[in-house]
């Protein structure tokens, strides 16, 4: 293995959704709009990556379980409570996006209590380990933690690719840090809930001064600010926490791909593979 893709798949597919127009599209009766664009993405991706300066070797997309079925739900039951239950009308057309990604050559894996955070960075731990390069695919800033010397992470929505440089400037703090400043600063769209009164600037100024987040848990009362040190004394547990629920967990993930299976497709990327018929589809 020389370079892995991995896809954020379930990102991929609120996106395809969100878009709107596409959900009138039918094909005997299914609603197939969502997985008609989704195949668009997933087809300009692959050749978008195929034509660059290094085309991956492997690739993979992952797709998280349904939301009570994660780890971090047992873990935490507001984990992601509060957003609205998939649409029904999304969570059929799934079956046809991993069709599709598989026509297209694409391995595709779905864990029963890792979301794709988790195999992505589990993969990702793998690659680094064998010497490859890997380059990230996502608008998810939970996998800016893996950003490193030879991992990349594209966000396909603003067309950003993130270095370690890149990550630092958006946060404040390396990539190592990333998941320390969200335990400290909370994630409202996952909802972790961080610290009460601890926004993103504070959080960067006390990872800033003491390093990280167990070296400020551990010396709290040294915190100058009586505001800050009252907070952060006062809810340690849920501090760590918000922690555990950022963590990306790389070694508790299963790995149901083998190199041989993520090969990256070596024939011509067609997002209509799959045998629908475009007319089908209008």
């Amino acid at each position: 293995m020389k370079h892995l893709c991995v896809i954020d798949g379930s990102n991929m597919l609120h996106r395809a959704w969100a878009m709107g127009r596409p959900r009138q599209r039918e094909h005997d009766g299914l609603e197939v709009g969502a997985a008609w664009l989704f195949s668009q993405m997933l087809s300009k991706l692959l050749r978008r990556m195929t034509e660059g300066r290094l085309p991956p070797s492997h690739v993979a997309i992952f797709f998280d379980p349904s939301r009570e079925a994660s780890w971090r739900r047992e873990v935490f039951a507001q984990y992601k409570a509060h957003r609205d239950e998939m649409d029904p009308a999304l969570r059929a057309q799934i079956p046809l996006m991993k069709d599709c990604a598989r026509a297209m050559g694409v391995a595709e894996a779905t864990a029963p209590k890792h979301e794709a955070d988790d195999m992505i960075a589990a993969y990702v731990e793998d690659a680094v380990a064998q010497g490859a390069r890997a380059t990230i695919v996502s608008a998810d800033k939970d996998l800016m933690q893996l950003v490193r010397p030879g991992v990349l992470q594209i966000n396909p929505v603003s067309d950003a690719w993130f270095t370690e440089s890149g990550v630092e400037k958006k946060f404040g703090v390396p990539p190592q840090r990333v998941g320390d400043f969200l335990a400290l600063a909370g994630d409202a769209g996952d909802g972790v809930p961080g610290a009460p009164g601890i926004g993103p600037k504070t959080a960067v100024k006390l990872l800033n001064e003491f390093g990280d987040l167990a070296t400020l848990l551990a010396r709290c009362e040294d915190i100058e600010r009586k505001s800050w040190r009252k907070i952060i004394s006062e809810n340690k547990a849920q501090i760590r926490l918000s922690r555990m629920l950022v963590a990306l967990d790389a070694a508790g993930a299963p790995r149901p791909l083998g190199v041989d299976d993520m090969r990256a497709p070596t024939h011509g990327i067609n997002a209509s593979a799959h045998g629908w018929r475009e007319r089908d589809l209008v």
